[in-house]
């Protein structure tokens, strides 16, 4: 028994411990992946006396508000400070307290008498050298540096090694120069090597913009935006729906509290924190906005305007957002708008700090070339737009322009295609006259993850290097340019841009056609075709191209050579086809073309006949056989409305009653209106006291009904035709005219000098045949 509970006591302790154990691993593992995803920055602050004249006050409270658009979930800050010794106020692998590391900020004195930048660097290598995840330092400097004892004889060496190593550990560098006696040469070079920036700090609004860019490309924040409210008390920005929030920064820049108002689409935003002379504004976006910010108080206040988006503005290549270039030397930047997956809107459009850029051939592509003009350094800010303006995503670079003696590729008419035996030369020439000593360089090619170097060599002046394409597939090349300018032997490096070139197997022929709209030609012709010799063609020597139909069958040829731009050839149509299709074969058996369509609908003869003679005449004979049937159609029709409208219509029978008064004989009497009888008249035979109505006009005749046809003259057909144009006129009117006018009643209503009637039921008139006898009669029209 006591056996049988020792291996059961056994059996739970090993559960546990498996248990324990794994929880151990698991949470190790999942600490091991949350901190590969952290970002990690130093900040390498400058402790040294001269920080106290102003500027170091204003780094602290950029610093701190730059702490406060961090998210601490995703960001590791450390804290060195160096002046003739170095110290650590937060070690990047401490606890992140921000009200903490704040403070720790806002208790730094600035009271030491040296500038030893170097150790600090070492120290922050150091510690970023034992974590993982992204890595950065920020150095915030005003001077020279300097060290107790005066620096070693090797300083330059020992700076250039840690230049180095920070590059080789993968740690971004970025610098903001507080003053112009910092070491620029240095940290230009360290920015380059590493993929950071060295930017402008020597004003207020220069230090709060350039820590606010630094850090908030930590978090995907990128500036949109900056102004001092001395120039310019208010700002609107219109975004798209692409952004996913933003971040104000606002900073004093006179040692008082800024007042800003900022509202969203008109609503009112309340500031996210408040501290000691600056104020941070956040907010989050899901549909086109307005931002509007605006200053209250006179002060001078800087701002920032940031924000984050689901589409990105890739600048292409290796910039790093920094690029280091010398006077005078143009650069290509290439950019391409990134919506996540979503279509680019219609109407997109870039700028550069306001003013639009190329669009590139594809959808979402765009090209611009800066050139230094002078030397300095110079935010170059770009702004994807759609077409209401709204901003849809922002890239920023920091150009570094020296003056520099100016050196760059020479110009092979952009040839960037090889094949596998080809060896590539490359020649980098002066484009000045600057005298310059010991000039060399590297040259780094890159073919995928291998990296190789290759020295440059000098001659006369130009620096070349070949190598072999080797191959196919994409290489990419730049080259470092080193060198003592003759004038004040100061010493220069800078890297130049990078260049991409497509290696192939063989050589190739690409051929377009000229003038390829659709056309006819007769079989057995023939017809001259202009082929075009594609740019991105490599023929290294003379070569015959066959021109084959369809089937094969030889219809011409013609020699191209490294010169050749475009050709004319005759060709002979030898099949009927819809579509020519031209295929195409070389003497040398070298990559070309398979085929291009041409449009040509080849015909036969007979066709052709047809198409040129028989095809007019019967379209002629159709288009007179329509309008013959169309004249026929209306014709009857017209007759058919000339039957219903007018002489159908024209039958109308008269009925007349009347009495003679007061003997009151009285009688009716008809007759009968058509195309005919146009007029009848109504007399009256007084001694016998009867009315009669006939063709006859008497002496004792009262009146006449009249039938009239506003058409008359008019063919029928034509009569029948306006019928049909005037639906609302009627063609066909009866009226009673009456000789003698006398008394007339209307519907029991009298008339006083009627002339005629048309068409009234009912009318009853009375004539007074002497001073007794009267004469009364009704009829309908």
């Amino acid at each position: 028994m006591k056996l049988i509970n020792a291996k059961r006591i056994i059996q739970i302790i090993s559960i546990i411990l498996v248990v324990l154990l794994s929880n151990v691993i698991f949470s190790f593992n999942n600490e091991v992946k949350a901190e590969s995803n952290k970002n990690n920055i130093i900040i390498l602050l400058d402790n040294s006396g001269s920080m106290k004249s102003g500027i170091g006050d204003l780094a602290k409270v950029a610093c701190s508000m730059a702490l406060d658009c961090l998210d601490s979930e995703k960001v590791n800050i450390g804290m060195i400070t160096f002046g003739e010794k170095v110290t650590v106020l937060n070690d990047i692998s401490q606890s992140q307290d921000s009200l903490e590391l704040k403070k720790i900020i806002s208790e730094i004195n600035f009271d030491e008498d040296y500038t030893n930048m170097k150790d600090g660097l070492k120290e922050a290598i150091n510690q970023l050298r034992k974590v993982k995840g992204n890595k950065s330092i920020l150095i915030l400097s005003d001077g020279v540096e300097t060290a107790e004892g005066g620096l070693a004889p090797n300083h330059r060496e020992q700076m250039k090694a840690l230049e180095e190593e920070a590059a080789g550990e993968e740690i971004k560098i970025n610098s903001v120069a507080l003053s112009d006696e910092v070491e620029s040469e240095f940290l230009n070079s360290i920015a380059v090597k590493t993929g950071g920036t060295f930017r402008d700090g020597k004003t207020a609004d220069k230090l709060f913009e350039a820590i606010t860019s630094i850090i908030g490309l930590e978090n995907d924040f990128i500036t949109v935006g900056n102004f001092s409210t001395l120039e310019k008390k208010s700002e609107k920005i219109k975004i798209s729906e692409s952004i996913e929030s933003g971040v104000i920064s606002v900073a004093a820049a006179d040692n008082v509290q800024p007042d800003i108002e900022v509202r969203i689409n008109g609503k009112l935003l309340e500031p996210s924190i408040k501290g000691n002379l600056y104020e941070v504004y956040k907010f989050t976006n899901s549909s086109s906005s307005e931002v509007e910010i605006t200053q209250k108080k006179d002060v001078n206040t800087s701002v920032i305007i940031q924000l984050k988006s689901k589409a990105k503005l890739n600048v292409l290549g290796d910039y790093q957002n920094y690029i280091s270039l010398p006077i005078n030397v143009p650069r290509n930047i290439h950019m391409n708008l990134d919506c996540g997956g979503s279509p680019v809107p219609e109407g997109a459009f870039i700028q550069r700090n306001g003013s639009n850029i190329q669009q590139g051939s594809e959808k979402g592509a765009f090209l611009d070339v800066f050139e230094g003009a002078k030397p300095g350094k110079e935010v170059v800010r770009y702004t994807a737009k759609d077409g209401n303006g709204g901003i849809i995503a922002i890239a920023e670079l920091v150009v570094s322009i020296n003056d520099y003696p100016p050196y760059d590729y020479k110009d092979v008419s952009n040839k960037d295609k090889f094949i596998r035996e080809d060896i590539i030369s490359i020649e980098i020439e002066p484009k000045g006259k600057d005298e310059v000593s010991e000039l060399g360089g590297t040259l780094i090619i890159k073919r995928g993850e291998k990296h190789e170097e290759i020295p440059l060599v000098e001659k006369d002046g130009v620096l070349t290097a070949e190598f072999p394409a080797e191959a196919a597939g994409k290489l990419e090349y730049y080259a470092y340019i080193r060198g003592i300018r003759g004038t004040d032997n100061s010493s220069f490096e800078y890297k130049l841009e990078t260049k991409t070139v497509e290696v192939l197997e063989k050589p190739i022929i690409k051929l377009g056609l000229k003038n390829d709209s659709k056309q006819e030609a007769v079989i057995d012709s023939s017809r001259e075709l202009t082929f075009q010799i594609m740019p991105d063609s490599i023929i290294q020597e003379e070569t015959e191209v066959f021109v084959l139909s369809d089937k094969l069958k030889e219809l011409g040829s013609f020699k191209v050579n490294s010169e050749t731009k475009e050709v004319k050839v005759k060709i002979l149509l030898k099949d009927l086809t819809d579509n020519l299709v031209l295929r195409f074969k070389t003497s040398s058996g070298i990559d070309i073309t398979e085929s291009l369509d041409t449009n040509i609908n080849v015909i036969s003869k007979w066709i052709n006949f047809l198409d040129k003679y028989i095809k007019p005449i019967l379209l002629v004979l159709i288009v007179l056989t329509i309008a013959a049937g169309l004249v026929t159609g209306i014709y009857f029709i017209s007759i058919h409305a000339y039957k219903v409208n007018i002489k159908d219509n024209s039958k109308r029978h008269i009925e007349i009653s009347y009495n003679f008064k007061p003997r009151g004989r009285g009688d009716s009497v008809g007759g009968e209106l058509n195309e005919v009888v146009k007029k009848l008249n109504l007399n009256v035979d007084t001694r016998r006291s009867i009315l009669t109505l006939d063709e006859d006009e008497m002496n004792t005749t009262l009146g006449e009904f009249k039938l009239e046809n506003i058409y008359e003259g008019y063919p029928h057909w034509r009569q029948g035709l306006c019928c049909l144009l005037n639906r609302k006129k009627k063609p066909i009117t009866i009226s009673y005219i009456e000789y003698a006018v006398q008394d007339i009643y209307i519907n029991e209503n009298q008339v006083e000098d009627a002339k005629a009637i048309k068409e009234k039921d009912d009318v009853r008139i009375i004539y007074s045949i002497n001073k007794i006898n009267k004469l009364e009669i009704e009829f309908k029209l």
